[in-house]
């Protein structure tokens, strides 16, 4: 069976792993990235998926290790290909996201 998991369910594990609620993490990211609470949500149901830029400061703000941070964006890239978004140079996959 394929793995299940998406961006935005890594994303939500890596908050809640962080040991935060939407709320909180949208009060430790506003004055670095700009979100809100419904940003978060959004990012976590796969409406929304952070620029390359963005995404490296949510990943550094939730504190995830570097291979935590190589797969968010080998999904996002992955995810953003897969609904015909370009990418950013920074979000090019580095291979299969299921990999990491």
């Amino acid at each position: 069976m394929p793995d299940p998991e998406t961006f935005s369910l890594h994303m939500r594990s890596l908050r809640e792993q962080a040991g935060w609620t939407q709320k909180e993490m949208a009060g430790h990211l506003a004055h670095v990235v700009g979100v809100n609470q419904g940003t978060v949500s959004r990012m976590e149901r796969g409406v929304w998926i952070p620029d390359a830029g963005q995404l490296a400061l949510i990943l550094t703000g939730v504190g995830a290790t570097e291979r935590q941070a190589e797969r968010a964006r080998n999904l996002a890239a992955h995810e953003r290909v897969r609904d015909g978004v370009s990418l950013d140079a920074d979000l090019l996959p580095c291979g299969d996201p299921k990999a990491a």
